[in-house]
């Protein structure tokens, strides 16, 4: 038996200077932190709704929703998120993450919920509980 978690959004309010923090920490080329401050500058959104549309405001988020740099810069963010325990797993895909503990760590579970809460609250990033949701996998011991 394997608990797997699935952390539905990361919601991505991480500012650009987030961003910036992880490319310098990684020590990219100055050309990769040019184009980006310029994509991530003076974007703005507005919706549309019973053919009303709403006032712009601005984008401070590192993901702009549907744009093909957005998943890209959550893995760029969440690069640093792992799991605490060396027997659990953690996946993540654009803005989802997955945690999987085997049954024999089931006791970690809430040391790992507080530690990707608390990485999510230092990263400007906001863990939708209401959104996740745990299944029990059966082992499937195939003879």
């Amino acid at each position: 038996m394997c608990l797997h978690l699935t952390l539905a959004k990361l919601s991505s309010f991480s500012t650009l200077s987030n961003i910036v923090h992880y490319l310098i920490k990684s020590q990219n080329y100055a050309e990769i932190y040019n184009w980006l401050c310029n994509f991530f500058e003076d974007h703005c959104h507005c919706m549309k709704f019973s053919g009303l549309l709403s006032t712009f405001i601005n984008i401070t988020a590192s993901v702009i929703q549907g744009s093909s740099i957005g998943p890209a810069s959550f893995t760029v963010t969440a690069s640093d998120l792992r799991p605490l325990h060396k027997d659990n797993a953690m996946v993540k895909f654009a803005d989802d993450t997955y945690l999987i503990i085997p049954e024999m760590n089931s006791h970690t579970c809430d040391d790992e919920l507080a530690h990707i809460s608390t990485w999510a609250k230092s990263n400007n990033l906001a863990l939708n509980l209401g959104k996740s949701k745990g299944n029990h996998l059966p082992n499937n011991n195939i003879t």
